[in-house]
């Protein structure tokens, strides 16, 4: 558990936990790490309680299922009440709609700015610190600007989208930096109109807060390796920094399939020189008392087979490499 943030305890709101930050939760263990239990006068109530609890969850290092019990919470026949064990299996459809990798781009514009304009603060306050102890504090070289002649200063952040299903693509995103003056920045994010980001948290401060168009958004924001997590009242998003192109590749060329979590491996679907489609099932494992299927994120042929039926694997961990077809030639 890299992060874990569980909203406080008060007289209608109590959560039960046996895990802390940096905790390992190893596959020998039931999946539930914590519950979240909670009164109000009247059922309305007590929703609206569990909602604004579950929103203030954060968690990176283990998937979770917060986002899918938010979801049921505002269903509807969950909302009067008219919930069976059935409940989930009636909503099917309802409760996972098909992914759409369009609109979740679309939904990630927000988030993406507000991680720009965090990465921008960062940058301005360690130029501010490298100025203060260097013998020649006005330097050009401790300016963060991006100096253009007549124009303003603009510059390019390459961010990926991550997926929440793990047949579904990364997606790539740009932010272009406009202009940046004192604590607003004015940007965009692929092809979306301009959004002005006016920072008001303290400098420094764990919780970013910021006006984006005009629009109150509270965001905190976490990263851990190469992915960054940004956690708002409308659910988490997570996206990659790019990786440097001078050291550090991925030896096997970034194309493969990953654990989503630990566990052991039951099934192995693929082998060496197999051909593969989208969407195709790659290796079965399982974890916390359920199977979960690796499926491939895009056609290719298996060039590396990483784990054999019975083996216990950590998650994240590299289990098949490919190569697709632009690669292949």
């Amino acid at each position: 558990l890299h992060h874990l943030k569980f909203p406080p305890n008060d007289a209608n709101l109590r959560v039960e936990t046996g895990v802390r930050q940096a905790d390992e939760v190893s596959m020998f263990y039931d999946p539930m790490i914590a519950k979240v239990v909670v009164w109000g006068s009247n059922r309305e109530m007590a929703l609206a309680k569990c909602e604004a609890a579950l929103a203030e969850i954060k968690v990176v290092g283990l998937p979770t299922n917060v986002s899918f019990v938010r979801k049921c919470l505002k269903h509807p026949e969950f909302i009067k009440g008219e919930v069976e064990t059935n409940f989930i299996a009636d909503y099917y459809d309802d409760l996972f709609e098909e992914f759409n990798a369009e609109a979740a781009a679309k939904a990630a514009h927000v988030p993406a700015a507000l991680l720009a304009y965090r990465m921008i603060e960062y940058a301005t306050a360690e130029a501010a610190m490298a100025a203060a102890s260097s013998d020649d504090p006005n330097s050009p070289w401790h300016t963060r600007e991006h100096l253009r002649v007549n124009a303003p200063g603009s510059f390019s952040l390459g961010l990926t989208l991550l997926s929440t299903k793990a047949e579904s693509e990364p997606t790539p995103m740009t932010v272009e930096v406009i202009e940046s003056e004192g604590n607003t920045v004015t940007l965009k994010v692929d092809d979306s109109p301009e959004m002005d980001v006016v920072g008001l948290h303290a400098p420094g401060a764990e919780e970013l807060v910021a006006l984006v168009d005009g629009k109150m958004q509270r965001a905190e924001i976490v990263s851990s390796g190469r992915e960054v997590h940004v956690f708002s009242a409308d659910g988490t998003v997570t996206f990659e920094l790019p990786q440097a192109r001078f050291g550090g590749a991925d030896a096997l060329g970034g194309d493969g399939c990953v654990a989503p979590m630990a566990g052991k491996v039951v099934k192995v679907l693929a082998a060496p020189g197999q051909t593969f489609s989208k969407g195709d099932q790659l290796v079965i494992l399982e974890a916390m008392k359920m199977e979960h299927t690796v499926k491939a994120p895009r056609d290719g042929t298996v060039k590396e087979v990483l784990c054999a039926e019975g083996d216990f694997v950590e998650g994240k961990k590299l289990v098949i490499s490919f190569e697709t077809a632009d690669a292949l030639g």
